[in-house]
């Protein structure tokens, strides 16, 4: 192709670009209906989230993903956050909150009911220090020294996060009602 093609495809390709912006910007010019937004239906995301019973010493580890995953969202409505919730709780925790009507303006009192019940920071220590009394001696094999490491580990970590101090176990152990079961 000689420089006089070049030049003669170049200028035809240019007019047609030209005369594509004209019409393009000759439509958005046009006024147009006004927009009516339309709500969809939503539907929530699959969320796999541990479970919670009721047991209070799940309660924390339990609060902290759901917070992070649900809790927090801007983009979610109460009403979700509700329904993704009661599909979260069972036994003692869903039925202390089962008479709430599944409305947005229910779920910041169902949340605060759950709070005040489950996450009692005294109570927790106390639960806690009961489990690690508990923890069954291991037999002689490896896997149930392993499962009772697992669970020590698992309760002194808790009170770890729990911040227990020394002197709040001496009050815990010389408690008149505390029982090592």
């Amino acid at each position: 192709m000689n420089q006089a093609e070049y030049s003669l495809k170049v200028g035809t390709e240019i007019h047609r670009l030209n005369s594509s912006i004209t019409s393009l910007l000759a439509v958005r010019s046009e006024p147009s209906a006004p927009i009516t937004p339309v709500k969809a239906a939503v539907k929530l995301p699959k969320l796999d989230l541990k479970h919670f019973d009721g047991d209070i010493t799940e309660w924390n580890s339990f609060w902290e993903l759901y917070e992070a995953s649900v809790h927090q969202r801007t983009d979610f409505e109460n009403i979700q956050k509700f329904s993704y919730l009661k599909g979260l709780l069972e036994g003692e925790a869903l039925e202390l909150i089962s008479g709430f009507k599944l409305e947005g303006d229910k779920y910041l009192q169902a949340v605060n009911l759950l709070k005040e019940t489950f996450g009692r920071k005294d109570e927790i220590k106390l639960c806690l220090v009961r489990k690690l009394f508990q923890t069954e001696t291991p037999k002689a094999d490896a896997e149930s020294l392993q499962g009772c490491r697992a669970q020590f580990e698992c309760c002194i970590r808790s009170l770890e996060s729990e911040k227990l101090e020394l002197s709040e176990l001496d009050t815990i152990l010389l408690t008149p009602n505390y029982q090592v079961v």
